[in-house]
């Protein structure tokens, strides 16, 4: 990741002692507060699961931007199986969007990677063991989309071998509804272990950043330029991806490393004040990073939700 100067009201709550819980009897803090959202699922995929409101806000770092504690819930990464079984390597971001499935970009995964790589949910900062309670897990599944050619229809499925524990640092992020468009100029979000320039180092710390959603049609007439437009995406965009750039003279973008992860945006606040989020799009790819002639390419989540609910099991 690059950073650099180049609406619902909170469930009932419930009494126990002198803790309070939530109406899907979880506990609630200053920080943390689930949810129940039919609207962040009106097609069913989650069904009346709860859903995480994040808190917390920026805490700038040399070089980057650091993740607040317990903010994004949903990140994953997905690492290599090393001698000892335990998972390093760490190459791709995805989203959890439900107990058993991660929502991750085509170019990270090939389908018979399943039994060599894995997947670490809720963690903050990579060198430390005590911060988070994160989970490793291991793949049963990796779901491609069938019409996945060079950058096009650049979204995949991850089935986990088993369902990932919903705790203090772990929840599933929202999906869009069908269709969804985003509007030019929306504020977003994206998140990730990328790295901090082009060749730059890799961050321990998750990194988060905030973009602005550039002209689609002005976005794919910059990529026209490249030679390989044609080869990465066969047939143009075609409605199915989101730009997103700094929007302003800072260099704010994805880098190698945040592949897979999420763009994501503010759909509501709860009563206390803390921020519901919905996934917009998937790091897929871009030239460099914070190139200013070049946001970055997502691959738009929302006209592949009939996909993703065919597919998960």
């Amino acid at each position: 990741m690059t950073t650099s100067n180049s609406g619902s009201s909170s469930p009932a709550a419930l009494t126990s002692g002198s803790a309070q819980f939530g109406s899907c009897g979880e506990p609630i803090d200053s920080l943390l507060v689930f949810q129940r959202l039919n609207a962040c699922d009106p097609f069913g995929i989650e069904g009346q699961r709860c859903k995480y409101a994040a808190g917390g806000g920026w805490a700038a770092v040399t070089g980057g931007v650091d993740a607040v504690l317990k903010k994004w819930l949903w990140i994953a990464l997905f690492g290599r199986r090393t001698a000892d079984g335990s998972l390093g390597e760490w190459f791709c971001g995805g989203t959890l969007i439900s107990a058993r499935y991660v929502l991750t970009a085509a170019h990270c995964l090939q389908p018979d990677e399943a039994g060599s790589v894995g997947v670490r949910l809720g963690d903050l900062e990579l060198s430390k063991t005590t911060e988070t309670d994160h989970q490793d897990m291991g793949i049963a599944a990796i779901i491609r989309h069938p019409e996945f050619r060079g950058a096009q229809n650049d979204i995949a499925l991850v089935r986990l071998d088993r369902e990932a524990a919903f705790t203090e640092s772990v929840r599933p992020l929202c999906l869009p509804p069908p269709g969804q468009q985003v509007a030019i100029g929306s504020q977003v979000e994206m998140a990730g272990w990328g790295l901090l320039s082009f060749n730059g180092e890799t961050p321990e710390h998750l990194q988060e950043v905030p973009l602005v959603v550039t002209d689609p049609t002005s976005c794919e007439t910059a990529f026209r330029r490249v030679p390989s437009f044609d080869f990465r995406f066969p047939g143009g965009f075609q409605g199915t991806k989101v730009c997103a750039g700094s929007g302003d003279e800072m260099a704010r973008d994805a880098c190698p490393g945040d592949s897979g992860g999420p763009l994501m945006r503010e759909v509501g606040e709860t009563a206390a004040g803390l921020k519901i989020y919905e996934l917009v799009g998937v790091v897929s790819t871009g030239v460099g990073c914070g190139n200013p002639q070049f946001p970055g390419i997502y691959t738009l989540v929302s006209p592949y939700i009939s996909w993703i609910q065919e597919n998960m099991q």
